[in-house]
């Protein structure tokens, strides 16, 4: 369809238009000229406001309005950034970068063989055939390394000195924190818990010493261990617990954390006085027994709880706000507090509630017997058999026939 405006201008809709009043010329699909930019698809393209273009695959050149950056790649040959004083050059062999006031430079050659970097004073890397060599500093802190060999690192403002050897596996280290060493399998040392590591377990003894605390670890753990903390600024906690291989373990701690009933009950009782806190087992939590006591002046008042179990056989909790014990996965169950007692057996099948004077029982799902000392009921399905008591009246049903007087 052809078109003709005298200010719209015309064109072969819809293969080429022109607009000379906007200065738009198009012929589709392979040329336009509009704006500040004209092409040639897919192959040319020029911007006249930044004087950028691209020759598609070969040639990119990008510039900014005001000049300040631009971007000429050669592809896959060569490529120049420029941004204000920092320059850049990148070629497939290595590339260089380097600012006009000389604050900054880095060098490469065949990607990790080499490269050397430097940006003011306050930090520069080389590294070579990366990353097996390579040497930094950052600040105050400077690091080197020779992997897999060898690695150094220091940094005075933070008094760190810290040497490895094969990855790690042997390591001296002193900070402002404290200092530790150590040589995989056989030893590790460490004066404060932040040096440690996952490489420290592996290794046959790992002893780590604080103001607070030692901890000792014989056979990577699986031998022996024994960790004890000691009282802290006011001489009001310590804890000790030791372990067997996987099979015994035993520890004592004062202060621990408690529950809310055993602090209110301490609260009342004994509001001098702490908890101290013994445990033990075999295999672990499989065959466990804790008991927390009152200490006061330095002594041990009385036992306020105590948690016992054989697993899948028995297990028992008595504190001073009642009694818990299940046997056979809680076949049989029993809680005892001040305000009731209940026993379960059969895992519902028969139940009891003490509540005061007043006893329920339940047999699922045919017999309730509940009694007090006023009333008393019995039913056997419902109302097939149902007798009640209360004072000298008594009443009921029989096969759902009422009798007595209700």
């Amino acid at each position: 369809m052809w078109w003709l405006g005298s200010s719209t201008g015309h064109g072969l809709f819809p293969l080429y238009w022109r607009i000379p009043e906007h200065d738009v010329t198009v012929v589709a699909p392979l040329y336009w000229d509009f704006g500040d930019s004209r092409a040639i698809a897919p192959l040319w393209w020029h911007s006249r406001t930044s004087d950028s273009q691209v020759l598609f695959p070969l040639w990119w050149k990008f510039t900014s309005a005001d000049g300040a950056r631009s971007t000429r790649t050669l592809f896959p040959l060569w490529q120049r950034r420029d941004a204000g004083v920092e320059h850049h050059v990148v070629t497939p062999l290595g590339g260089r970068g380097w600012s006009d006031d000389g604050s900054s430079e880095f060098t490469n050659v065949l990607g990790p063989l080499y490269h050397s970097s430097r940006k003011g004073e306050a930090h520069s890397y080389t590294a070579f055939a990366w990353p097996l060599f390579a040497s930094e500093r950052e600040g105050t802190r400077e690091s080197m390394r020779l992997a897999p060999l060898w690695a150094r690192e220091s940094d005075p403002e933070h008094e760190l000195e810290q040497t490895e050897v094969l990855l790690g596996l042997g390591r001296v280290r002193d900070d402002e924190l404290g200092s530790s060493w150590r040589a995989v399998p056989f030893v590790a040392h460490a004066t404060h818990p932040s040096h440690s590591g996952l490489l420290d377990l592996l290794t046959l003894w790992n002893q780590t010493d604080t103001p607070r605390e030692r901890s000792i670890r014989v056979g990577a753990s699986l031998l022996l261990m024994l960790d004890r903390s000691d009282p802290d600024a006011h001489g009001e906690f310590r804890s000790w617990s030791a372990r067997v291989g996987w099979l015994l373990q035993a520890s004592h701690e004062s202060a621990p954390v408690v529950s809310d009933a055993l602090e209110n009950w301490r609260a009342e009782h004994a509001p001098a006085a702490h908890f101290e806190r013994t445990g033990g087992g075999l295999l672990f939590d499989w065959f466990l027994w804790r008991s927390t006591v009152l200490a006061q002046d330095g002594r041990a008042t009385r036992p306020v709880a105590h948690h016992r179990r054989i697993p899948l056989l028995w297990e028992s909790t008595r504190t001073p706000s009642g009694a818990e014990w299940d046997t056979l996965l809680w076949f049989l169950h029993s809680t005892h507090s001040d305000e009731e007692r209940r026993f379960v057996a059969g895992w519902g099948l028969y139940r009891s509630v003490e509540r005061g004077a007043r006893t329920t029982r339940d047999i699922f799902p045919f017999v309730t017997w509940d009694e007090s000392p006023d009333e008393s009921r019995f039913s056997f399905l419902g109302r097939v058999l149902d007798l009640r008591r209360r004072g000298e009246r008594r009443s009921g049903h029989v096969l759902f026939v009422p009798f007595g007087d209700d």
